[in-house]
C-alpha cells in the first residue's frame, strides 16, 4: 500500500516591520503572515502563535516587489542573444534584487532572430517561486513602421 505524503505549509510571520501602504503613500508599522509564497494577512499585529516561524524585521523597510518596464538582459546575458538557460539566469538575478517582474526588451534584429529569441523567453514564462516573472516582450526598432522606420 503506498500511502500519500502530506505537503505542509509553513507560516511565515515577518514582524515589526515598516511597510509601505500605497494607499496611504507612506510607511506604516505592521506584521506579515504568510504561506509559503503568499500574504494572508497585513495587520498592526498578528499572533505570533499563528506563525511556524518568527523573522524580526525591526528597523527594516519592507516595499512591494520592483517591476523592471525595460530591461535588455541582466548578468551577462542579453535577451535578443540569450537562450533558455541566460533567460533562466536573468529571472533568478533580477529576483535577488527585489524585481520581482520585468519587461524582456529586444532591440532591432533581423526578424529570424527576434522569432529565435522570443521563442527563448516564451519557453521561460512559467511562475516558477523565488524567480522574477516575465510581464512579456517589448519590441524596439525598425519593425514598427516599414515607413518610420528608427535609427537602431
Amino acid at each position: 500500500m503506498i500511502s500519500s505524503i502530506q505537503v505542509i505549509n509553513m507560516k511565515k510571520l515577518f514582524c515589526d516591520g515598516m511597510i509601505y501602504d500605497t494607499d496611504k503613500q507612506k510607511f506604516i508599522r505592521a506584521d506579515i503572515l504568510t504561506d509559503d509564497t503568499k500574504i494572508i494577512k497585513i495587520e498592526e499585529e498578528v499572533d505570533i502563535l499563528e506563525a511556524d516561524e518568527i523573522v524580526d524585521c525591526s528597523g527594516k523597510y519592507i516595499v512591494p516587489g520592483f517591476v523592471d518596464v525595460h530591461s535588455h538582459g541582466r548578468t551577462l546575458h542579453d535577451f535578443n542573444t540569450a537562450d533558455e538557460a541566460g533567460v533562466r539566469d536573468v529571472r533568478s538575478s533580477y529576483a535577488a534584487v527585489g524585481t520581482t517582474t520585468f519587461m524582456a526588451t529586444l532591440a532591432s534584429a533581423p526578424l529570424e532572430a527576434l522569432y529565435a529569441s522570443i521563442d527563448a523567453i516564451g519557453k521561460n514564462r512559467d511562475e516558477v517561486p523565488g524567480i522574477a516573472s516575465i510581464g512579456g516582450v517589448h519590441l524596439e526598432g525598425r519593425y514598427l513602421s516599414k515607413i518610420r522606420r528608427g535609427a537602431h
